[in-house]
């Protein structure tokens, strides 16, 4: 008789490491995992915010131990980019990134989702060691290889759509990586959805060569569109304006399904329609600010941000209707007010003031916020982009402002501009459009002369080694505005300033001649440009004849081009240079030109030119008169 075991449930022997085998296969003991990740990860959350640095070095130790999934290491290396923008924990937040990529680096690309693999290529950009890593490495590899591609075959359409998204505008359009996404998502286009369908659009509104895959993409709208969300209208709508697409068709279904079920929706979706619309059809605006109305309105409707969006909308196609205006500005200020962080006040405040002065209808509200603005930059320090946005505000509204009680307090304002623009720019690496272009709006916001502190900057930076060298045309004519104006107020600065800019004005005259080839400009770039060269007077360039000889050639060559405004600039740059050159070998063909459209001149521009052609003949000074 057999002898029975018996079964005994629920005992735990104890030698626990041996190995398990079943079919000849040795598989180790599975380990419970220490940790619990999701937690953890909000433990980072609180304790970030609460700023404790010791505590901070800990949980994210602790997070780090706990992934081990790739989708787990992704969202950790997500969160490591992100906190490495406070700078703070950046040895930390390195040390431990490392120690993730080299993680992801040991697991197959086969068990990495698509989606997963956007996550890390994205986090890379924000660690420095990221770029360099075998993972990323592994990755771009994996899809330059397109049919034979890991990750590309496993994708889903919104993956593809993803991927691309964040490739299209860090890859050039003919690098393998983006020829093989955009392919994939050309023949995968049947299977977009509502979800898919707005990235895969705005994906390739991006590429401009991807031109049988937008065919493809945009085939499939009117089947997606009936399942869209508020955001995926808005963000297909956005795609086709930036595709160029966008015809009455399209924008009339967007818009109506997007009314259709957005009644008292999120205001982040009207805001993000309401930019494209405005930029792609402009008259299809009012409809929509009128449906929006109630909801503007409403105090509970929409943040500081999302109102800030619907002026930018309305300055984009200088919407003009005061009551839905007045019904915005009712809760403008009051909202840029009640935001927490006053850097985050003063970006928003600087935004609003640079549209409100575009629509150039809300002045009390512009002067209150100017005036706040003016607060906050006694203890915020703004960017170089907010200081040209509050001085191009006070440049478009100068006239408006300047016969107000509050004018006066703006010079403090601009002051304080003043003096963050120095510090920034002693520390910023600017291009030569974003510096000259706010140079030129203090030279415009200061009635008077510069002062000497902008005259030292502008003149040590013209001086610096190539600088004149990468002047394009545009930057060539605010540099001589900005010279010229230094030149031409001679009594205020010292022989020595004056002398170096009338040096720089001639280099940058000569750069214009021999590199930019002057004599072809358009006739607006060259009438501005010889007007400011002529207005440095006579402390400024030093070739007046060769310059009036150009002048001459241009008008010969392309006078059939000039109008009004560009025949009164040159007539009015001739009549400057007049005192130092001998003959007037430019009014012949100028006077030509201004004879043949006299009818056409306002009043304005023909008394500038009587004034400025002196030189003309008796019987030429008579004929505009008597016109």
């Amino acid at each position: 008789m057999t002898s029975r075991l018996p079964r005994q449930v629920g005992v735990k022997f104890k030698d626990t490491k041996q190995p398990r085998f079943a079919c000849g296969a040795e598989f180790p003991t599975p380990r419970k995992p220490k940790h619990n990740f999701v937690a953890i990860s909000k433990q980072v959350d609180e304790v970030l915010r609460s700023g404790d640095i010791k505590a901070s070095e800990v949980v994210l130790t602790r997070m780090v131990d706990a992934a081990r999934e790739p989708v787990h290491l992704s969202q950790t290396l997500q969160k490591l980019s992100r906190i490495r923008k406070g700078r703070s924990l950046n040895r930390t937040v390195d040390d431990l990134a490392d120690t993730v990529l080299d993680r992801l680096g040991r697991i197959s690309l086969s068990h990495i989702p698509a989606r997963t693999a956007c996550t890390i290529l994205r986090s890379a950009e924000g660690l420095p060691n990221a770029s360099s890593s075998s993972i990323v490495d592994t990755i771009n590899e994996d899809m330059q290889l397109g049919e034979g591609s890991v990750l590309l075959s496993s994708a889903t359409p919104l993956d593809l759509a993803m991927l691309l998204h964040f490739l299209a505008e860090r890859t050039s359009d003919d690098s393998s990586v983006v020829v093989n996404l955009v392919n994939a998502l050309k023949l995968r286009a049947p299977e977009l959805d509502n979800a898919s369908y707005p990235i895969a659009l705005t994906s390739l509104a991006k590429i401009p060569s991807s031109e049988e895959a937008r065919g493809s993409v945009l085939g499939q709208l009117s089947q997606v569109i009936l399942s869209m969300t508020g955001a995926q209208l808005a963000q297909t709508y956005e795609g086709l304006q930036e595709m160029g697409t966008i015809d009455e068709d399209n924008a009339e279904r967007i818009m109506t399904s997007f009314l259709s079920i957005t009644s008292g929706s999120d205001a982040r979706d009207w805001a993000r329609l309401m930019g494209p619309v405005a930029r792609a059809r402009p008259q299809d605006l009012p409809h929509l600010l009128e449906c929006a109305q109630p909801l503007i309105s409403d105090a509970q409707w929409g943040s500081a941000r999302e109102l800030v969006e619907v002026l930018h909308s309305m300055a984009i196609s200088s919407y003009k209707d005061p009551v839905i205006l007045r019904a915005l500005s009712k809760r403008l200020r009051s909202s840029i007010l009640a935001e927490r962080s006053s850097a985050h006040r003063l970006q928003l405040a600087t935004s609003a003031i640079s549209y409100m002065s575009a629509i150039r209808t809300m002045i009390t509200t512009m002067e209150e916020l100017l005036n706040d603005v003016e607060q906050l930059l006694r203890t915020e320090t703004a960017t170089t982009i907010q200081i040209h946005q509050i001085l191009s505000a006070l440049v478009r509204q100068d006239d408006r402002l300047i016969s107000r009680p509050s004018r006066s307090g703006y010079r403090e304002l601009v002051q304080l501009c003043e003096d963050q623009w120095c510090r920034a720019t002693a520390t910023t690496d600017l291009t030569e459009r974003a510096f000259l272009s706010t140079m030129a709006h203090f030279a415009e916001v200061s009635r008077e002369a510069f002062s000497e502190r902008l005259v030292q900057l502008t003149l040590s930076w013209s001086s610096e080694t190539d600088r004149i060298a990468r002047l394009n045309n545009l930057d060539s004519i605010q540099l001589s505005g900005l010279l010229a104006r230094i030149c031409g107020s001679g009594d205020s600065h010292e022989a020595e300033v004056v002398g170096k800019a009338a040096d720089m004005i001639d280099a940058v005259y000569d750069h214009a001649c021999h590199e930019l080839n002057l004599r072809e400009w358009t006739p607006s770039e060259f009438s501005i440009f010889v007007s400011r060269l002529a207005a440095a007077g006579d402390a400024g360039l030093y070739d007046a004849e060769g310059l009036s000889h150009t002048i001459s050639l241009h008008v010969q060559r392309h006078g059939h081009e000039y109008d009004c405004r560009h025949l009164t600039l040159v007539a009015e740059a001739l009549s400057k240079l007049s005192g130092r050159v001998q003959e007037a070998n430019a009014l012949g063909p100028l006077w030509h030109e201004i004879s043949s459209r006299l009818a056409v001149f306002q009043a304005k521009q023909l008394l500038t030119i009587g004034i400025a052609m002196s030189k003309f003949t008796r019987d030429t000074v008579t004929a505009i008169q008597y016109r």
